[in-house]
């Protein structure tokens, strides 16, 4: 092709270097200039803005830390000594409880043991009851059953004799409607 042979190169590098190195490429550089001045100077309000609230946070966490270092020393000893009671006071309440429980249960465990075997013996009752129960109501079923399978038998013999009646009367009269 032409734009590759050496003539055309040596003529194109002068007019290049012209135009993208004298116009075009100092152009850009003064309108980049010009963005990164106003974008630096933005810049350079916003890291001084965010120095001040820097050292303003680091000045109100310094005095919250003292705050609750002086609450920590005056409370940490009064609180300390209220778990302690607290916790005795719970133990003293455990064992009056714990006392209470066991009178309870010496007191209700006979009668609860008594109500227990009364339960069983009474359950053991229905059980028993019921099982019977169940054992008619399995035989009854079985009869039904037994009485609806004949039935239906009944049913199905009268059905096809109904039909051999019909069929044979029209057979009859086909074969006496053929003979005419």
């Amino acid at each position: 092709m032409f734009l590759d042979r050496k003539p055309f190169v040596y003529l194109w590098r002068p007019v290049y270097r012209l135009v993208f190195g004298g116009v075009i490429w100092p152009f850009l550089g003064r309108i980049k200039a010009f963005f990164l001045a106003e974008t630096g100077r933005q810049l350079e309000g916003i890291e001084a803005r965010l120095a001040i609230l820097e050292t303003e946070q680091r000045a109100r966490f310094d005095k919250l830390s003292g705050v609750v270092e002086a609450l920590e020393q005056k409370l940490l000893p009064g609180i300390e000594g209220g778990f302690a009671a607290l916790e005795a006071e719970q133990r003293a309440r455990f064992d009056k409880l714990s006392g209470v429980v066991e009178a309870l249960e010496q007191k209700l465990l006979p009668g609860i043991e008594g109500g227990f075997a009364a339960l069983e013996a009474e359950q053991r009752a229905r059980f028993e009851k019921l099982s019977g129960t169940a054992e008619a109501l399995q035989q009854r079923l079985e009869r039904l059953q037994a009485e609806l399978d004949s039935s239906q038998a009944d049913r199905w013999n009268a059905i096809e004799q109904l039909l051999i009646a019909v069929m044979g009367s029209s057979v009859r009269e086909g074969i006496a409607t053929a003979d005419r």
